[in-house]
């Protein structure tokens, strides 16, 4: 079976979630141009707290170094460095959000599944 490029760099983009850089990177560049100034703040004021949100996820999901790697020099390239008291912050607060999200525990429990609320098998299901 042959795989296109395309299917490649899908895999790749949804993998290390690619969209958060580039929504952030379109508001930064294009925004002033398409938005009005209560808009543009708006998404500078958004698009972070959607990626530090993603990312906070992530640090409980032990994700490899090339996924830190790629959204770190993403960030930075933005003037944007990762900040990880900002990091830490939102980790914390998903942390907390989890342990008194009692549906979604009681979901996982009763499934055996740690994904039962984001459609995903475990492995011993595949």
């Amino acid at each position: 079976m042959r795989v296109h490029d395309e299917a490649l760099s899908a895999t790749y983009a949804n993998r290390m979630n690619t969209y958060l850089y580039a929504n952030l990177f379109e508001a930064q560049k294009y925004g002033p141009l398409y938005l009005t100034p209560e808009e543009l703040a708006g998404q500078i004021k958004q698009c972070p707290r959607n990626y530090y949100t993603y990312l906070a996820k992530q640090v409980y999901n032990s994700r490899d170094k090339a996924f830190w790697t790629y959204h770190h020099e993403k960030l930075a390239s933005l003037g944007r460095p990762l900040n990880r008291a900002r990091l830490l912050a939102y980790a914390l607060a998903e942390g907390v959000s989890f342990v008194t999200d009692f549906e979604r525990i009681r979901r996982r429990l009763s499934t055996g599944s740690p994904f039962a609320d984001q459609g995903r098998r475990p492995i011993s299901q595949i």
